[in-house]
């Protein structure tokens, strides 16, 4: 993963564009920040309950 990442900022500066994964950039006194928007539900074992109740309520919405 950290040589894809890698590879996708280079390549994005090559382009003038700003990957925002876990960090932030300033542009004209504003502050963009970017991160990860997805969820593994699986991290801690599909049998694990926790597990469960994290797909249980992410199938009901989640606060983004």
């Amino acid at each position: 993963m950290t040589e894809q990442t890698d590879s996708g900022r280079k390549l994005a500066d090559r382009f003038g564009i700003h990957l925002l994964l876990d960090n932030s950039v300033q542009i004209a006194g504003v502050r963009f920040a970017g991160g990860t928007l997805w969820t593994d539900f699986q991290t801690v074992g599909r049998s694990d309950t926790r597990s469960k109740m994290a797909e249980a309520a992410g199938r009901e919405g989640m606060s983004d």
